[in-house]
């Protein structure tokens, strides 16, 4: 368990900073559950959001 709040300490620097200056709370769940196919859907959807805008 000790691991994980450790994780989270770390992940929270990253959510600080993002490529669009916007909260990474997907960041969170990638650190915490990194085997997870899920997380791995979410960043396409962010670059598919940043190519939406353009």
């Amino acid at each position: 368990m000790a691991e994980r709040t450790t994780a989270r300490t770390v992940v929270e620097h990253v959510v600080e900073t993002d490529e669009q200056g916007v909260p990474r709370i997907g960041a969170r769940q990638v650190v915490d559950e990194t085997p997870t196919p899920a997380v791995a859907e979410r960043e396409p959807e962010s670059e598919r959001a940043r190519v939406s805008e353009r």
